[in-house]
C-alpha cells in the first residue's frame, strides 16, 4: 500500500508523502493617525500526518472506493481585529501639550482592544483529499464541520474580547489592567452525531503593579517591589444525550508578591510569594484548593584569588530556596459534612550552584540541590539529594587559524 503512494518528480520516485505542514500570516496596520493604530491579524495552519505501517488503509467513497493510506487531519484560523488608542496624545494634539488633560494623561499607556475569532477541526481517517479550501482554513464553522460529507472528529470556535492598559505613574510607580471575556462552543462527534459543549470565561481584574528605585550612592543599587493579580470566573456546560447537561464552573484568585534587592557590590536577592484559592464545581461536588509557594534567590559574582587563577576569572554563584504547600479537599453536594481532604502535599527544596569560565573556549560548573516531598494525605515522605559537575567546550573555525 505504502509503496503505491510513492509520487515522482521528474520520472524519479520521490517516496511517500508522510507530513505536511501549511502555514500562513496575514498582517494589516494602516496608519490612521498617530493616537489611532488599528491593526488586522490572520493566520491559519494546517498539518497532515499519514501512518504508514501501523494502522490498516481506509477506501475512498464508501466501501466501493480505492484503498489510501490512513491520515489525519487538522486546520487553524485565527483572526484578530484590535486597536491601540493613545487617548493622552489624541487629547494633546486637540487640546495642546500646556492642556491640563494632556500634562494629567501624559503617562498612561495607550489602551489596547481587541476581539480574536479562532476555529479549528480535526478529521481522523480521512478518505478525502484536502482542497486548499480546507488547507487555509476558510470559509463558516460549516466548513470546519463538514468536508464532502465527511464530519469532523471535533471542531471548536472561540471568540476572544479583550481591553488592556496601564500607567507609569509618579515616584516610580507604574500599573498595568486588563480584562478578556472568551466564549468558546466545541463539538465532538460521538455516534452519528455531535456533543455540544459551551464554555465561558471573563478575567478580571488582572494586572500587576510597581514600585522601583535605583540608588545613586550607599550600598543599595536597586529596590523593586510589586504585585500580580489576577481573578477568573468560568462555566461549562456540556449536552448530554438523553438527559440533564452536565455543569462545571471554576473560580480561582491568585496574587504574586515579589521583593528584589540590587547592592552595589553584584550581590542580588529576589523573594516571591504565591498564593493561589480555586474553586471548581461540577455536578454539585466542590473542590477547594489552597496553594501557597514561597520562592528565594541569591546570586553573587565575585573573581577568583590569584592563588587559585592567575587571570582573575569570575565566578557566578547563585542559592535559591523554595517551599510550596498545597492542599485540595472535596466538599459533596449531597452530604452536608466538613470538606474532605484529598490530597495534601508540602515541598520543600534548595538548590545552589557555581560555575566559570576556565577558558576562553572552556567552561564548567558545580551544581547541588536537595529536595523533600511530604505527601501528608498518603502519609508518604520522600527525599532527593543531587550533585551535578558539568563542562562545555566550544569550539570554533577561528580557533585552527
Amino acid at each position: 500500500m505504502t509503496y503505491a503512494e510513492r509520487k515522482f518528480f521528474l520520472g524519479v520516485p520521490a517516496g511517500v508523502e508522510r507530513d505536511r505542514t501549511l502555514v500562513t500570516t496575514f498582517g494589516l496596520t494602516p496608519t490612521v493617525a498617530s493616537w489611532l493604530r488599528p491593526r488586522l491579524l490572520s493566520t491559519s495552519s494546517f498539518i497532515l500526518s499519514r501512518t504508514l505501517t501501523s494502522r490498516d488503509p481506509v477506501r475512498e467513497n464508501g466501501d466501493s472506493g480505492a484503498f489510501i493510506l490512513p491520515q489525519t487531519l487538522n486546520n487553524t484560523r485565527s483572526t484578530e481585529l484590535g486597536a491601540a488608542v493613545d487617548f493622552a496624545r489624541g487629547l494633546r494634539q486637540l487640546m495642546g501639550d500646556s492642556s491640563f488633560l494632556g500634562k494629567a494623561l501624559a503617562k498612561v499607556r495607550p489602551v489596547d482592544l481587541s476581539t480574536r475569532l479562532t476555529r479549528t477541526s480535526t478529521y481522523d481517517l480521512a478518505a478525502f483529499d484536502p482542497g486548499l479550501h480546507y488547507q487555509l482554513a476558510l470559509g463558516g464553522f460549516e466548513s470546519f464541520l463538514d468536508q464532502e460529507g465527511a464530519p469532523a472528529i471535533g471542531a471548536s470556535d472561540a471568540r476572544t474580547a479583550t481591553i488592556a492598559g496601564g500607567a507609569d505613574l509618579p515616584l516610580g510607580f507604574s500599573l498595568s489592567l486588563s480584562h478578556a471575556l472568551t466564549r468558546t462552543t466545541r463539538l465532538q462527534r460521538v455516534s452519528q452525531g455531535f456533543v455540544e459543549t459551551e464554555t465561558t470565561q471573563e478575567e478580571w481584574p488582572v494586572g500587576s503593579v510597581r514600585w522601583s528605585r535605583a540608588f545613586r550612592g550607599g550600598p543599595l543599587a536597586l529596590v523593586a517591589v510589586g504585585t500580580t493579580f489576577r481573578h477568573r470566573d468560568g462555566s461549562s456546560t456540556q449536552a448530554n444525550i438523553g438527559g440533564l447537561p452536565a455543569l462545571s464552573a471554576i473560580t480561582s484568585s491568585s496574587i504574586t508578591p515579589d521583593l528584589q534587592l540590587g547592592l552595589r557590590n553584584g550581590i542580588s536577592v529576589t523573594v516571591g510569594v504565591t498564593a493561589l484559592n480555586q474553586d471548581n464545581t461540577s455536578n454539585g461536588n466542590e473542590t477547594q484548593l489552597d496553594q501557597n509557594d514561597i520562592t528565594g534567590s541569591f546570586n553573587y559574582s565575585f573573581r577568583l584569588p590569584r592563588a587559585i587563577s592567575r587571570a582573575r576569572k569570575q565566578m557566578r554563584s547563585s542559592l535559591t530556596v523554595l517551599n510550596g504547600h498545597a492542599k485540595t479537599c472535596l466538599q459533596r453536594g449531597d452530604v452536608q459534612e466538613v470538606c474532605t481532604v484529598i490530597s495534601d502535599v508540602l515541598h520543600q527544596e534548595i538548590r545552589g550552584g557555581l560555575d566559570t569560565d576556565f577558558l576562553q573556549t572552556l567552561s564548567g560548573g558545580l551544581q547541588f540541590g536537595y529536595s523533600i516531598n511530604d505527601a501528608r494525605h498518603l502519609s508518604r515522605r520522600t527525599s532527593q539529594i543531587s550533585i551535578i559537575a558539568s563542562f562545555q567546550l566550544s569550539l570554533f573555525a577561528g580557533d585552527y587559524r
